[in-house]
């Protein structure tokens, strides 16, 4: 899929009469390619338009921003996304830490209390960023939570610090 035809696709979400979708895995891109579509699908996530969803899933090459990833973390923040129990994010763009950051308050307020399964993969972050992620996770609010898939690259050992 297209960087445009995603923008299309998370356009289509807000029209009257839409599905409301219950899992979303989001195909690979190729490297290099413009963010527009993860964007437009970050907007339609901050608008409530994929409140239903229960998985939501990004793939490796998905051109996903740190702005975008921002927007997503604090929608999910917001409450956009209370039935989600499946959540795969994987960026690999620099500075996640704002995003990181939102996903840890999205946690420690419980807005992701029906979460089963989180994968998030970073290409390359802050040891804080994970650390305040780690705290949020061993918060208990988080009570389904069976499997934690956490990658990324860091200098130092803040982050794995904060996760014990």
């Amino acid at each position: 899929m297209s960087p445009s035809q995603l923008a299309l696709f998370a356009a289509a979400l807000g029209m009257s009469g839409a599905p409301a979708l219950h899992e979303l895995i989001l195909p690979e891109g190729k490297p290099d390619e413009p963010p527009e579509g993860a964007a437009a699908l970050a907007r339609a996530y901050s608008l409530g338009y994929l409140s239903q969803l229960t998985a939501f899933m990004t793939a490796p090459q998905l051109s996903i921003t740190s702005e975008t990833f921002r927007m997503l973390g604090h929608s999910m923040a917001a409450g956009r996304s209370p039935q989600l129990q499946s959540l795969v994010l994987v960026m690999y763009d620099e500075n996640p830490e704002e995003g990181v950051g939102a996903l840890a308050d999205a946690i420690c307020g419980g807005m992701l209390s029906l979460l089963q399964s989180f994968q998030l993969v970073l290409f390359r972050t802050r040891g804080d960023a994970i650390s305040t992620l780690g705290v949020a996770l061993g918060g208990g609010v988080c009570p389904a939570l069976e499997k934690l898939d956490l990658a990324w690259l860091e200098e130092g050992d803040e982050g794995a610090a904060g996760l014990a």
